[in-house]
This record gives structure tokens, sequence and C-alpha cells, in this order.
């Protein structure tokens, strides 16, 4: 792969998409509002997965509100057995 291109965030690529710079692969989420205007178009390609990997961080220093670890349960509920997580107190 040539990258030429590299922006400081998700709203300059979607931005030099539009101005027909190139192509990018984007998270669905992101592109919502451009798709329901019709300024850009999805390609489905047959047999690519992309998975990514999110944290759960919170400050440090400071206890939880009950509401936070009540949170922290669910998400330790929903774990996917093949998930590879780094493990920490709340």
């Amino acid at each position: 792969m040539n990258v030429v291109m590299e922006l400081g965030s998700t709203g300059a690529v979607k931005s030099a998409v539009e101005a027909g710079v190139g192509i990018t692969m984007l998270s669905p989420s992101s592109v919502q509002h451009e798709l329901a205007l019709g300024l850009v178009h999805i390609v489905d390609i047959r047999g690519l997965e992309f998975k990514r990997q999110f944290y759960a961080i919170h400050l440090k220093s400071s206890l939880l509100p009950l509401s936070a670890v009540a949170f922290l349960n669910y998400l330790r509920q929903q774990e996917q057995p093949e998930s590879v997580h780094k493990t920490g107190k709340a």
C-alpha cells in the first residue's frame, strides 16, 4: 500500500474524500451524515472485515461514581471470549 497523505482528524479525511482527493476507510457511524446527504458512497468489499479494540479508561486518582461502576460491570459482562484486554481495578 502506498500511503500518500495522513490527516489529523476524521473530519479532515472526510473533507478530502468529498473534495475528490482519494478514498479512505472509516467506520459507518462516522459517515452517517455524509451518506444521508448523498455526498459519499459506500463500497462493500465482500470478505473484508475489520475488528477494533476499545478500552474503558478513567482518572486513576479518583473514585468512580456508582453509575460508572455499573457501566464497567455491564461492559465486563459483554466481553467476548476471544477478546484481548488489559485488566485493572475500577
